[in-house]
């Protein structure tokens, strides 16, 4: 999937569709929220079974391309 950091928008990224390649959608960490069908259709009901925010494969996959870019920017300020 490739990701995008929203230009002027802290914590927000465009990740592209897993299914339909012409397609993306906004991720938003801090609310820990995304644009695509599977999160707004699933995500309060998971909420309120779980107590726990439902994380769908975009949310996940933006998670981990962000820590990446922390871990790699503390990896360069420890080693300069």
């Amino acid at each position: 999937m490739k990701i995008e950091p929203v230009v002027g928008e802290v914590g927000r990224y465009f990740c592209q569709s897993g299914s339909e390649e012409h397609t993306r959608h906004l991720v938003d960490l801090l609310e820990d929220a995304c644009g695509c069908a599977d999160w707004t259709c699933r995500h309060r009901a998971h909420q309120a079974k779980f107590y726990a925010p439902y994380r769908c494969k975009h949310i996940v996959a933006v998670r981990e391309f962000f820590l990446d870019e922390i871990l790699e920017t503390l990896k360069n300020e420890v080693t300069k």
